[in-house]
């Protein structure tokens, strides 16, 4: 009986770590790896950082980034970096962490976010991303 009750609270407690909402709206935030170039106008809102509490890819979080870019009305993230961290509890072993700078920009007539080597997708399998 008790070890029936302890896999099912073991259990519950695992879904909890990792389920987590993948949803997310359209994207209309760039994410940029560096600095955009001297002719857009940048103001910074805050830095911001997206997080799983559990395994996973940097990909995983990368909606929840955006998201929170989307709450702050951010037009790009900058200087995003994604990578694996470690966390203090073992099912934090090593977890997905995204970090950046939300900022409002003027981006000057006919250059795009693709323009200056951002993106607008929300899977990266690239540059953007030390999740290899």
């Amino acid at each position: 009986m008790k070890i029936k009750l302890f896999t099912a609270a073991l259990a519950t407690i695992m879904i909890l770590f990792t389920t987590e909402s993948q949803s997310a709206p359209p994207n209309t935030v760039c994410l940029l790896s560096g600095m955009p170039p001297s002719d857009v106008k940048v103001q910074t809102i805050r830095n911001i950082k997206a997080g799983k509490h559990s395994f996973g890819s940097v990909n995983a979080v990368i909606p929840l980034l955006i998201r929170e870019a989307n709450k702050l009305n951010a037009d790009a993230v900058i200087n995003y970096n994604g990578s694996q961290r470690f966390g203090f509890w073992p099912w934090q072993f090593i977890r997905p962490i995204a970090t950046g700078v939300a900022v409002r920009w003027t981006l000057p007539e006919g250059i795009s976010c693709e323009g200056i080597g951002g993106t607008y997708k929300t899977r990266l399998n690239g540059p953007l991303t030390t999740d290899v």
